[in-house]
């Protein structure tokens, strides 16, 4: 009696990942080496198909979104994007100060200084002006 050769088919596995600049989701693509169409996406899905399928294609599966989360990468991508959101909020609100004070206005809500003494604080905001460098 011969044993049954079911056991010890082979499976192509396929690691799947996304995110930038590190991974951040995985999925994994199950598929029999048989010729038989049919695999398991296991932690991401396949979305209708679109135009574009054949463009993000994953190796003949078509387009497999991953969902289930690598925490080392989502928590490294988290800070780099959140940094770069802080820096961009404070490169603005730093170009939009100096911008007011070039004009003379108060560099806290824009309120017109012309006429005041140097000593006085916004009339607006109450801010105090900063020492003349």
């Amino acid at each position: 009696m011969a044993p049954d050769p079911a056991p010890f088919r082979f499976r192509i596995v396929t690691l799947h990942g996304s995110g930038w600049p590190w991974r951040a989701f995985s999925a994994t693509i199950h598929s029999p080496t048989s010729t038989a169409n049919g695999y398991a996406i296991v932690g991401g899905f396949q979305p209708p198909h679109s135009a574009n399928t054949t463009l993000l294609a994953t190796r003949g599966y078509g387009v497999v979104i991953p969902y289930r989360p690598i925490w080392t990468g989502l928590i490294f991508n988290s800070c780099v994007f959140a940094a770069a959101g802080i820096g961009l909020f404070s490169s603005v609100r730093g170009l939009r100060r100096r911008a007011r004070a070039k004009r003379g206005c108060c560099i806290s809500c824009g309120y017109a200084l012309r006429g005041l003494a140097h000593c006085m604080p916004c009339p607006e905001c109450g801010r105090k002006k900063p020492p003349a460098a």
